[in-house]
């Protein structure tokens, strides 16, 4: 991610709860590179919200007490299909997606 990463970029990082230490150390590599982070999360007040610069808060049902309820993570889907659609529409941030999915897939985050 570093190779590619440059001030001025934007990283949008999704965890429901916030809390998922491979997403953090991933957005504290962004951060330290000086890109801006958008968080996609369940909860206002997590790790995850407090290391971006802005926190998009969708709906999180894990507060509903009944262990067949597993729709936890349909706002963030929704909300992700809808941000993703709008920027995959510009060239440059498809390249930079593509760039993204090879190093996370060949494990080139650091």
């Amino acid at each position: 991610m570093t190779k590619s990463l440059k001030k001025g970029d934007l990283v949008l990082v999704l965890s429901n709860s916030g809390n998922t230490r491979e997403v953090n150390e991933a957005a504290k590599v962004a951060q330290k590179n000086n890109a801006k982070l958008v968080a996609l999360t369940g909860f206002s007040k997590s790790p995850l919200a407090e290391l971006c610069d802005l926190s998009i808060i969708v709906k999180n049902s894990n507060f509903v007490d009944n262990s067949r309820f597993v729709n936890s993570q349909f706002a963030m889907t929704y909300a992700l299909d809808i941000i993703t659609t709008m920027l995959l529409e510009n060239d440059n941030y498809r390249v930079k997606m593509d760039q993204t999915i090879e190093m996370i897939m060949n494990n080139k985050l650091k």
